[in-house]
C-alpha cells in the first residue's frame, strides 16, 4: 500500500505531535503538555471518520487554551474547524487518502487553522446549494479561504484572539 495510509492504516488517530516553544517535536497521543510555555503549532492527522470530530474539538480546545484564547473564542474556533472537518469528510470526490490533516499556528494575535483533505470537491455550484457550514464558518472566523489543488482541498480559517498568551 502506498501513500499516507501505508504507515498505520488501522489507527483512528495519527497524532503528528506539536511543536514546543524550543522548536522540538514531540510524538504520541498524550502530548498536550509539551512544555511549560504554550505550544505555538498544532499538527494532527486523522482518518476521515465522523467519530473523530469529537477528538479534534478536544485537541483544539487544549491548544487554544495553551494560547490564551477565551472560552467563547475557543468555542467559535472549534465549531468552525469541526465544520471544515465535516466538509473534508463529505465532499472529496475520489480521495487519494482517507486522511484529514489539521495544522494550526499563531502569528501575532491571529490563529490560523488549515484543514486539508486528499480529494477534489464537486463543482462549486453544488457546494453552495448545500448546508450552513460555510456561512457558519464565515460568521465565526475573520477569514475563511478554500484552496483546491489536484492533491486535495484546504480550508484555512483565521481569527484574531483578544488576549493570547505570548509564545516564545
Amino acid at each position: 500500500m502506498d501513500g499516507p495510509d501505508a504507515v498505520r492504516p488501522r489507527r483512528p488517530l495519527l497524532f503528528l505531535g506539536g511543536t514546543a516553544s524550543d522548536g522540538s517535536r514531540k510524538e504520541g497521543v498524550h502530548t498536550h503538555a509539551l512544555s511549560s510555555t504554550p505550544a505555538s503549532a498544532l499538527q494532527l492527522r486523522l482518518q476521515a471518520r465522523p467519530e473523530l470530530a469529537r477528538l479534534l474539538r478536544q485537541r483544539l480546545y487544549l491548544w487554544l487554551d495553551e494560547l490564551g484564547a477565551e472560552k467563547d473564542e475557543a468555542f467559535d474556533v472549534s465549531l468552525a474547524c469541526t465544520e471544515a472537518f465535516t466538509n473534508a469528510l463529505k465532499h472529496p470526490y475520489q480521495p487519494t487518502a482517507r486522511l484529514i490533516e489539521v495544522e494550526g499556528s499563531i502569528t501575532d494575535h491571529t490563529i490560523s487553522v488549515t484543514v486539508h483533505d486528499h480529494g477534489s470537491w464537486r463543482d462549486k455550484r453544488r457546494r453552495e446549494e448545500g448546508g450552513y457550514g460555510f456561512p457558519l464558518m464565515r460568521e465565526l472566523m475573520d477569514t475563511v479561504e478554500v484552496d483546491t489543488h489536484p492533491e486535495g482541498t484546504s480550508i484555512t480559517l483565521q481569527r484574531q484572539l483578544a488576549h493570547p498568551t505570548p509564545v516564545h
